[in-house]
């Protein structure tokens, strides 16, 4: 039979032993799933962005070190060529201390982007005789500072006029168009007299070393042929070895119609034993003026002889 007064205590509040260890056990289970629970958020918020997107470790505070050639928060972006800036700007104040440090003083060692480091000022540098020098450029740049990075894939987008991986040198007018070749500075310069020419962009301004019969920044043009004008004369006071250079007309159908005698033009230099005669010059500069009038004055048209009659045999 029922215990009478069970049904009392249970309205009075009270819980059996039973009961009470039931309630104990359902307790522990919701307290250790609230602690799983808490874990597992705590793990969630000490994950790095993005897992590093498998380009990099996740350390303290939560910040990835990412590995080489990857940066960005998330390790995502790729790092583009470095080389030598065409131009550049000192860097200002990159810790915030409220102070531009010396050129000699490195920081952000080991940066993705300054693996060895960088400086707030125009970096250090010397001169051929070790001398040091102020405000001086052309540091290390992605890209050479004259194109933009391509983050997805790691390759830098030139400006127009430069053109390598890391757009470090100049490109030539048109290819040279076919009609010569492209070469560095410093080849150029070694092959002019063999000069030297080994400044900071020996090897990164490039032009054209045109063919033989072309020239022009882009061996576009071609070249005339060359030669010593006829009515050249030398009127220093120098000796010169006697060149004579003769002109005629033989045409026996120009000198009919034309009316042009055959006359020799000569040409009247210096020599070691005879003074020039500028009288000469005079004469044959007139002579040959009279002659180009004359020729431009002429018609055009030109009477064509008749045919000649050729007699045929009749047969008989």
């Amino acid at each position: 039979p029922a215990d009478p007064s069970s049904g009392s205590q249970q309205r009075a509040g009270l819980v059996a032993p039973a009961e009470r260890h039931l309630s104990a056990e359902r307790m522990e289970r919701v307290g250790f799933r609230g602690v799983v629970v808490a874990l597992l958020v705590a793990a969630a918020a000490a994950e790095c962005p993005n897992a590093c997107s498998g380009h990099g470790n996740c350390g303290d505070y939560d910040m990835c070190t990412c590995f080489r050639n990857f940066a960005g928060g998330d390790c995502s972006e790729r790092v583009c060529p470095f080389d030598r800036a065409f131009a550049d700007n000192p860097k200002g104040d990159l810790d915030g201390n409220e102070d531009v440090s010396a050129p000699t003083n490195t920081m952000i060692v080991g940066s993705q982007v300054f693996p060895y480091g960088t400086t707030e000022e125009f970096p250090a540098m010397t001169d051929s005789k070790g001398n040091m020098l102020s405000n001086t450029a052309h540091e290390y740049a992605e890209c050479s500072a004259k194109g933009l990075c391509d983050r997805k894939r790691g390759e830098c987008h030139c400006f127009t006029g430069y053109e390598g991986s890391a757009c470090q040198r100049t490109t030539c007018p048109n290819d040279c168009s076919g009609h010569g070749t492209c070469e560095s500075i410093r080849e150029l310069a070694a092959g002019d007299a063999s000069q030297i020419y080994s400044i900071w962009d020996a090897d990164r301004i490039y032009g054209c070393k045109c063919d033989p019969g072309y020239h022009g920044s882009a061996c576009e043009d071609r070249s005339c042929p060359v030669g010593v004008d006829p009515l050249y004369t030398d009127s220093g006071d120098v000796s010169v070895h006697v060149t004579t250079v003769t002109f005629a007309i033989f045409d026996a159908f120009c000198q009919e119609h034309l009316e042009v005698e055959p006359y020799y033009l000569r040409r009247q230099l210096l020599s070691e034993d005879q003074d020039f005669i500028e009288e000469s010059a005079s004469d044959e500069a007139a002579f040959a003026t009279a002659q180009r009038r004359r020729l431009l004055q002429t018609p055009t048209t030109v009477p064509i002889p008749a045919p000649t009659a050729v007699p045929t045999t009749v047969p008989t």
